[in-house]
């Protein structure tokens, strides 16, 4: 097989971690609603990025990465993108 490597470059207001069960990244952009992204058929990791949004403007991002190695017979790599909703308010007042 040939290895392969898809990459999603992120924005760099995008903060993006590695859930333990290793399919799915947890992102956030401000103080929005999160969102999950999953991939099936390759491996998932979060690597260093740039973004060149711009002109002359770099500033440092984050990628997310779906690699592995293609078989002899199809090769299929499934991703989805889920919005979060927010937790539900506990009904706590302040003040």
């Amino acid at each position: 097989g040939q290895d392969f490597t898809i990459r999603f470059h992120l924005h760099p207001e995008a903060s993006a971690a590695l859930a333990q069960d290793g399919e799915t990244v947890l992102l956030r952009v401000g103080r929005g609603a999160g969102w999950r992204f999953r991939a099936r058929g390759a491996a998932v990791a979060l690597e260093p990025s740039v973004y060149l949004g711009r002109s002359g403007e770099v500033r440092r991002s984050q990628q997310i990465v779906l690699s592995g190695i293609t078989s002899t017979g199809e090769t299929a790599v499934q991703w989805a993108l889920h919005k979060q909703e927010h937790p539900a308010k506990s009904g706590a007042k302040s003040g």
